[in-house]
């Protein structure tokens, strides 16, 4: 049986590294954001007039592998909460230190914040970190939080460190194998 998942993260905390390593693997789907945010709307379907659970099991029927998708903190609605919670999906939380998701995002990548200062930015992050862990720790089968720390340990890097492959492999229920990063992954690592 193929396991469907989601990962909810902050932008800016790693998810395309991520997608991009675990679609190295032949077990995995791993799409990119379904849902669109915009300043005054958030929760909006790609292409979509269907609900969101219509939506949402049109997509996992649609391959016979292990699936999952990218979701950000401002797309975890209440009618999502819900459908994670009905449907045993597994849900992968990816953290990273807000600070410097704050500066690499405002600094580096050049992407505006509506934040005033660093500080807001972080409590924001705080409060969905807190309930993203809320909502879905209490099954340690169907959610496991990692850092982008736990993939990069600090530096660049062509493959996941092996602990991590076995941690996040068995999570997923798929086979343990080596994956390395793809050419997106590749194209990644040299803009950071």
């Amino acid at each position: 049986m193929k396991n469907k998942y989601i990962l909810i993260a902050q932008q800016g905390n790693g998810t395309n590294l991520l997608r991009s390593f675990l679609n190295s693997h032949t077990d995995l789907y791993f799409a990119d954001e379904l849902f669109v945010s915009r300043k005054d709307e958030t929760g909006l379907f790609q292409k979509s007039d269907k609900d969101i659970k219509e939506f949402l099991d049109d997509f996992y029927k649609s391959r016979e592998k292990t699936m999952g998708f990218d979701l950000k903190y401002n797309q975890l609605t209440d009618e999502i909460r819900e459908y994670i919670n009905e449907n045993n999906i597994k849900v992968i939380h990816l953290i990273r230190e807000p600070a410097r998701t704050f500066f690499k995002n405002k600094i580096v990548e050049n992407r505006v914040f509506h934040y005033k200062d660093v500080k807001e930015y972080c409590n924001y992050v705080k409060i969905f970190d807190e309930l993203v862990n809320m909502t879905f720790s209490y099954d340690e089968k169907k959610y496991i939080q990692i850092t982008y720390e736990d993939i990069t340990r600090g530096r660049q890097i062509k493959k996941l460190p092996k602990e991590f492959q076995e941690k996040i492999l068995k999570f997923l229920g798929v086979r343990y194998c080596n994956m390395s990063l793809t050419d997106v992954g590749k194209e990644l690592i040299k803009r950071f």
